[in-house]
């Protein structure tokens, strides 16, 4: 039992001098019930924390944990010393303080000033290999020691043997994820195309190997840049960040910096492959469907990713020394990315667009002309698209089209007076032009 003594010395010490017996008694039992309860929560977390000593910090837990401000003042390091004083009642006990002389307190030296804050700058990480500098930590991935678990004991998996960068963090896979992702990297390595199909299939539909992404990511990253690389391996990887994106078990958000680059690559990369007469461009149409899906999905969540793959696009397109595929690229990209950016950024910049292929042209290499012929082919048969998604949402919006002379050659003289000769004759090639035409001046 609480003793009833205490309760009336707290009440005197607040004044109440007049308690009657009866209200001492329920006020110590409701104490004692009260106390007891912090306690026993202390108790737990002292128990879940694997402690066998209760600390201070365990009662300003559970405190915390009812809702009742915690105590202040004191530490469990601290060996707190008691004197009793003897009252009329009962001996009242108090916590020693240590008595300062003032005056030899006020004759010690001065202590030295602290230092300044200063900030400076180091290098974490140059192209993922992290400097051996006093600034940046050192991680000890040496083996554990022998009579730890055999969990604790497996190995990184290997994802890149021709990388001899250093490992920052080791990362622990289960045997089993390990055997997996050996199981779909030999696969995907492999020269059946059936196996390589059931690997892509597996990413894209199995849960429980979200773990298993980075790996996946430099495997991609990999087999773009390996030195055999062909047409077909560059597909393939096309399908596995494909399969990575659509999987409804993975949370893709922290990877998407890793995966633009990839696909970025293989849209407006030069010689991705080292036979020239390889079809890359479906390859790049891939590549650009990937990024929109990623602009369309997560676009909402982070604002600046649309502004960024559109600078990068528009930045390639209108410089003159960029190849013929990257600008097919770039077009294909702000195509993917929205109406929106092929309105800012595409329209207004078809005439000097033109006027680079034009320029190519007169250089009178022969290869340059398949290459302009796609290029064109595209805004032929992008433009015809954009025009018809836009014509329909003011259909739909009840946004009545301005009369204007809709003959043939009138289409074709502004057209032309919009684009060029070649554009406008492309065009007004098409049977539905008048129904949509008007969009492209606007």
């Amino acid at each position: 039992m609480y003793p009833t003594n205490s309760i009336k010395t707290t009440g005197e010490s607040l004044g109440i001098t007049k308690i009657r017996q009866e209200a001492l008694s329920t006020l110590a039992q409701d104490t004692e019930y009260r106390v007891r309860s912090i306690i026993q929560d202390a108790s737990k977390f002292m128990r879940h924390s694997k402690r066998k000593t209760l600390l201070v910090s365990d009662i300003n837990n559970a405190l915390k944990l009812r809702n009742i401000q915690p105590i202040y003042g004191h530490d469990y390091i601290a060996n707190p010393k008691y004197s009793s004083v003897l009252t009329s009642t009962e001996d009242v006990y108090f916590e020693d303080e240590e008595e300062v002389d003032l005056s030899s307190l006020f004759n010690k030296p001065i202590p030295a000033p602290p230092q300044s804050v200063v900030y400076s700058t180091h290098w974490l990480a140059i192209e993922g290999v992290q400097p051996k500098i006093p600034q940046n930590p050192d991680f000890d991935l040496e083996e554990t020691p022998a009579g730890s678990s055999e969990k604790s004991e497996e190995k990184p998996v290997d994802i890149s043997p021709l990388s001899n960068a250093e490992i920052l963090v080791k990362h622990t896979l289960s045997r089993e994820l390990q055997l997996y992702f050996d199981c779909i990297k030999s696969s995907l390595l492999g020269s059946e195309v059936a196996i390589q199909n059931a690997a892509i299939e597996c990413i894209e539909s199995d849960a429980g190997i979200h773990q298993l992404i980075p790996y996946f990511i430099q495997l991609a990253n990999d087999m773009i840049f390996s030195k055999s690389s062909t047409l077909h391996t560059l597909n393939l990887v096309i399908s596995l960040i494909k399969a990575i994106l659509t999987n409804p078990h993975f949370y893709i958000e922290p990877y998407l910096h890793q995966i633009l680059p990839l696909l970025l690559t293989c849209l407006l990369g030069v010689n991705l492959t080292h036979n020239s007469n390889d079809n890359h461009w479906e390859l790049r149409d891939k590549a650009a469907e990937l990024i929109g899906f990623i602009s369309a999905s997560f676009g909402n969540m982070y604002h600046s990713l649309s502004q960024k793959l559109a600078r990068t696009f528009l930045r390639t397109l209108l410089d003159p020394s960029m190849p013929l595929e990257s600008t097919y690229g770039s077009i294909k990209g702000i195509f993917g990315i929205g109406k929106e950016s092929v309105r800012v950024l595409l329209l207004p910049n078809i005439k000097l667009i033109l006027k680079n292929l034009q320029s190519e042209l007169s250089k009178g290499d022969p290869q340059s002309r398949p290459s302009v012929d796609k290029i064109l082919s595209l805004l032929q048969d992008s433009l015809r698209d954009y025009a018809i998604k836009i014509s329909d949402l003011e259909i739909s919006l009840d946004q009545p089209a301005e009369e204007q002379d809709t003959s043939i050659e009138s289409i074709h003289e502004q057209l032309k007076l919009r684009f060029d000769e070649t554009l406008a004759s492309k065009l007004v090639s098409f049977s539905d032009v008048k129904s949509w035409w008007h969009i492209l001046l606007q």
